[in-house]
């Protein structure tokens, strides 16, 4: 089962337009600091939110909010009820944040950004929720503030001297997502102005020369004279999509998986308390099934009806939607899910969302308990890799030399119909060893990084028989488990 990840954001605008409170819309959005007042309680609200630059992995983007007020406490619900939702270009979302309460005058919303998110300018509503003088009211503010999105990028450059002249090469690359926005990678900036400057050994600072232009492999070359000993340097100064390439990606680390989440809610004295426990999963050659288990339980007066129906993951790269399963029960108060995770979604972590409607019933009646169930807990979904290796000789003469050569794949989204399959692991990187016969075990040779279609191939010399040895150690950044893999030779 499908969602798109505007859902809760259309709803949330949908029930605030029939609440109280509600605040004409500005026609454009403020950008960086955004400011407007709440009469019905005389309070003034300030949200700050600074430009992201986004790169392979996820990063949190905090959005801040001040309140200038005249009571000693605010009463803003903090723990589900505020929350803040981010549109961007077209129907891109970074979905909705719950506000959480440093003090009576502060609070921040957190957003989880990666290069997977498209770049360009993104806006935010906010709903506040907050009781004065046992009055509940409900504010929602379109368009409070914008802030801009773009893309990481890198310029590097090299030269080879020639006589009085200095041939100087180099490349700008930016991260973005990839295979149908399921990874991310680094990709050719064409057509794009770079400055080169020259750098003197033992000279203060590089000094500016010459502009060239990309091709359309992101590639640069310009013949120029000869300054001798020093380095050249090429920078990009960046685009409304593109950071500048001395830009670093922005944000604090990505919250860590969090296996075993809970969160509690008291109403009409009643504590209401979920909780959710997840499990990672490795994905080989097909579809494989991870659990999620949620349990409820209450203490109080009260008695509970959680209404859970579906439990959801979604990735935190490019907000892919890793589906929905209806729950099963599993005992009083206790439910289960079963997620399937295939080739075709992202590596990466995963957050949960639990699709429920708990209720409290007593003796007065039944109340609805307002419960904040998205970002209910996460889990990893890593991907298996496959090496192969062979030598174009098995049987070599003392000395003579033999290639190395293989591959590297992960299983991928290979369409734009979500069919899933192998691809080459395009930029990883492998160790070659060699494992003398009767030896005490295998010796660095050599390494190789992975081309685009998952190949690499190194040439050596074979003195001894024995068995040489693929390794792939794995990468935490792209989420891929190790591998490995062996051949002989025999010296005759």
């Amino acid at each position: 089962m499908r969602r798109t990840s505007r859902l809760v954001t259309v709803l949330l605008a949908a029930l605030s337009l029939v609440l109280v409170g509600l605040v004409p819309a500005e026609a454009a959005p403020p950008r960086g600091t955004g400011t407007f007042t709440l009469k019905q309680v005389d309070l003034d609200v300030t949200v700050s939110m600074a430009d992201v630059v986004v790169g392979p992995s996820p990063k949190v983007a905090r959005m801040w909010f001040t309140f200038d007020h005249p009571r000693e406490r605010l009463s803003l619900d903090g723990s589900g009820k505020s929350v803040v939702s981010v549109d961007g270009p077209g129907i891109s979302s970074l979905g909705i944040a719950y506000l959480v309460k440093t003090s009576e005058r502060r609070a921040y919303a957190d957003f989880v950004l990666s290069a997977g998110d498209r770049p360009g300018t993104y806006a935010a509503t906010v709903e506040l929720r907050t009781t004065v003088d046992g009055q509940d009211y409900v504010f929602f503010r379109e368009n409070a503030v914008s802030f801009q999105v773009r893309r990481a990028t890198q310029a590097s450059a090299s030269a080879k001297r020639s006589g009085g002249k200095a041939v100087v090469t180099g490349r700008l690359t930016r991260w973005q997502d990839v295979e149908h926005r399921t990874a991310i990678a680094r990709r050719p900036v064409a057509g794009a102005a770079v400055r080169l400057s020259f750098d003197p050994k033992g000279k203060a600072g590089a000094r500016y020369v010459t502009t060239v232009r990309t091709d359309g492999d992101g590639r640069f070359r310009k013949v120029l004279r000869d300054r001798g000993k020093g380095r050249w340097v090429a920078s990009y100064r960046g685009s409304a999509q593109q950071a500048p390439s001395w830009a670093r990606p922005t944000g604090a680390k990505e919250p860590a998986v969090d296996h075993w989440f809970s969160r509690s809610r008291t109403t009409d004295g009643t504590r209401v308390t979920m909780k959710v426990r997840t499990r990672d999963v490795v994905v080989k050659g097909a579809s494989t099934k991870t659990r999620v288990d949620v349990e409820w339980s209450a203490s109080g007066p009260g008695r509970l009806e959680h209404g859970t129906t579906y439990v959801c993951a979604s990735s935190r790269i490019g907000r892919y939607e890793g589906g929905c399963s209806t729950v099963r029960k599993d005992g009083p108060n206790k439910v289960y899910a079963h997620l399937y995770l295939g080739p075709d979604e992202p590596a990466g972590v995963y957050d949960v969302e639990v699709w429920a409607d708990p209720e409290v019933r007593t003796t007065s009646g039944t109340s609805f308990t307002y419960f904040p169930t998205a970002r209910a807990g996460s889990f990893r979904v890593s991907k298996a890799t496959r090496t192969n290796v062979r030598v174009s000789d098995t049987s070599v003469r003392q000395g003579e030399r033999v290639v190395v050569s293989g591959r590297l794949r992960m299983p991928s989204q290979l369409d734009r119909w979500n069919y899933g399959g192998w691809r080459g692991a395009a930029g990883e990187k492998v160790k070659i060893y060699f494992d003398p016969k009767g030896s005490r075990g295998p010796v660095l040779k050599g390494s190789d990084t992975v081309g685009a279609d998952g190949r690499f191939r190194q040439t050596f010399a074979v003195r001894k028989s024995g068995t040489w040895v693929v390794r792939y150690a794995g990468s935490s950044v792209a989420h891929l488990r190790p591998s490995s893999a062996k051949v002989s030779v025999v010296v005759r």
